[in-house]
């Protein structure tokens, strides 16, 4: 899970780098979920944390040996990665987390004593 759509920065090159490297192996099928959606901004807003938590499900199904997730460098890219996470722990689907950048630090710092306890629990640790 991570970002595929323009415009590439350094975490969408870091992704697509492992994405062509792990498509060398054939013994690996990969189930590539775009976390970056093209649509009205505001509504996107809405729909396409919605949109990554349902693919991230469908994607688990028959069978899924791990995820890789790049971090969200937003509170709501955040809050979905959060969903994702538990998703994985529900399954007991190994997860792979990407911090590219310090976006979490700067989230983190910001909230209040209970989402901090939140990301701690399903992010920092």
């Amino acid at each position: 899970i991570g970002p595929v759509s323009p415009p590439l920065g350094g975490e969408a090159l870091a992704f697509q780098m492992l994405v062509e490297h792990l498509k060398k192996d054939i013994s690996v099928k990969l189930v590539i979920i775009d976390k970056v959606y093209k649509q009205d901004k505001s509504l996107r807003r809405l729909t396409n944390p919605v949109r990554v938590i349902a693919l991230t499900l469908k994607s688990l199904f028959p069978q899924t040996n791990g995820l890789y997730l790049t971090c969200g460098q937003t509170f709501g890219g955040v809050i979905r990665d959060c969903f994702i996470i538990l998703i994985g722990e529900v399954y007991r689907v190994p997860i792979i987390l990407h911090l590219h950048g310090g976006g979490i630090k700067d989230i983190y710092l910001s909230k209040n004593k209970l989402i901090r306890k939140i990301l701690e629990k399903l992010i920092l640790i």
